[in-house]
């Protein structure tokens, strides 16, 4: 839970593109209808491949009225979700890759991410700026931190 004091409701509406969706025979038979353009395509039209989810808040649709930090949060609140099911899965949780994600969020966001994640997972963290890595929120005994300059991998001192 990124968030303790927004009343911001969010929904996920899976959303498949099968036209009929009962039952086996139904699909291959859509499949059928739809082969010669999809040969001439060169990609199916239908199928889970196409498929999508539709995430709202407070029943707006997300991709059209979120701000870009509120769609942020959603992504990094299905990576967080993904991480729980494989370790519920597993036994274990999966390496988190991140990647610039620090520099769109706030610094409570920030804080409440790593402050989750340093308990729990092992995280590459790529930031443009090393500024940007809130160092305060982190358990500095188990950090690695590497740096590129001019094409050369060095490794960095916090």
């Amino acid at each position: 839970k990124l968030t303790d004091n927004f009343d911001e409701k969010l929904h996920c509406l899976y959303k498949t593109n099968v036209l009929n969706n009962t039952n086996s025979d139904s699909f291959i038979t859509d499949l059928q209808q739809y082969q010669d353009n999809d040969i001439k395509r060169g990609s199916t039209a239908l199928g889970p491949h196409k498929d999508d989810f539709i995430f709202s808040i407070n029943d707006y649709e997300a991709g059209k009225f979120a701000s870009q930090g509120q769609q942020r949060s959603i992504v990094l609140a299905l990576k967080l979700a993904e991480i729980v099911y494989i370790k519920n899965k597993t036994g274990e949780y999966p390496v988190l890759l991140l990647d610039d994600v620090l520099s769109e969020l706030d610094e409570q966001k920030k804080a409440k991410l790593l402050q989750y994640l340093n308990k729990n997972v092992q995280v590459f963290i790529t930031v443009t700026e090393r500024e940007l890595l809130p160092l305060n929120c982190l358990n500095h005994s188990e950090i690695d931190l590497f740096e590129v300059k001019n094409a050369t991998l060095q490794r960095g001192i916090l």
